[in-house]
């Protein structure tokens, strides 16, 4: 029983660390919403893509209707208006060591992102629109 109760208390503890309070309002799991619509669903139909963020760090994944998968993440920077990637690995490995900047803007459980970047000769541009993942 002893056992029992401090197991559960490290797990609380745990727990907790992880729930420490940040002024970040990135930090979270966000849903790539497509054009207009819901974000895209798992369900088979459709790609899917995820992106963490905590404190300093992203990771995203995708998931092609075809079953690819790819992903990438590093390290990031958010002011007030601007969110800036430094990718660390990533299925594009010429994005490997960039810095990414991108003009972002919060509004309620949505995060738009917008800017471009040049990968292995062609500049892309990137309109992307997240929505917060709620527990």
């Amino acid at each position: 029983m002893k056992i029992l109760k401090l197991v559960c208390v490290l797990a609380a503890t745990i727990s907790l660390m992880g729930c420490a309070h940040t002024s970040n309002p990135l930090v979270g799991s966000w849903r790539l919403v497509p054009s207009g619509g819901e974000p895209i669903t798992e369900d088979g139909d459709a790609e899917a893509t995820i992106k963490i963020l905590n404190d300093n760090h992203f990771a995203f994944g995708i998931m092609t209707p075809e079953g690819e998968v790819f992903g990438g993440g590093g390290r990031y920077e958010y002011a007030e208006g601007t969110y800036t990637e430094m990718p660390e690995y990533h299925s594009l490995p010429s994005l490997i060591g960039q810095r990414l900047t991108f003009r972002c803007e919060l509004k309620g459980d949505l995060w738009y992102h917008s800017g471009s970047f040049d990968s292995e000769g062609r500049k892309i541009e990137v309109r992307e629109v997240w929505k917060r993942i709620k527990e």
